[in-house]
């Protein structure tokens, strides 16, 4: 799983604030210890291709120029804090309609509508396809992290039409 593709139009150092229109989108890096901690604290692991996104590109949004969408990688906290019903997550009734057993949220589209990596579906690589679910729709959006983001990489809100 490479996704060192994406380094080369995306921000990923403190140059952004000057340079805001030369990039596509905005990362921040991340160290294993921040993924290993919140692996420990939600005592569950994050999948293999979610992990090494993280690795090797951090958290953050995708069409930082954009506006119409949030487009947020969440970081490894904010995830556990979903598992874990704690922070923002704590209070928030569309909880109530994903399966947080089955399912975890890791991108943020605004407006409280989040996407799920399906663990259910895992296949051996790690690799989880990327969905949109309630207590009464499942969309799938790509067949995994690594589709999703080429995705999002050609076209910002492609995934705004398939729910």
């Amino acid at each position: 799983m490479d996704f060192s593709w994406l380094k080369k139009y995306s921000c990923i150092d403190d140059d952004f604030v000057n340079n805001r229109h030369k990039y596509k989108h905005k990362f921040t890096p991340i160290g294993s210890g921040e993924i290993a901690e919140q692996e420990k604290r939600m005592r569950r692991q994050f999948p293999r291709e979610l992990k090494e996104f993280y690795n090797q590109i951090g958290y953050g949004v995708f069409g930082v120029n954009d506006c119409t969408y949030l487009n947020y990688l969440l970081p490894p906290r904010d995830v556990a804090d979903s598992v874990l019903e704690e922070g923002i997550f704590e209070y928030n009734d569309f909880l109530d309609e994903i399966d947080m057993e089955t399912k975890m949220i890791f991108f943020d589209t605004g407006d409280n509508t989040f996407l799920c990596l399906d663990l259910e579906k895992m296949d051996d690589d790690g690799r989880c396809p990327v969905v949109y679910t309630t207590d009464t729709k499942y969309v799938c959006l790509a067949r995994s992290l690594d589709e999703f983001v080429r995705k999002m990489d050609e076209s910002i809100a492609y995934y705004a039409d398939l729910w």
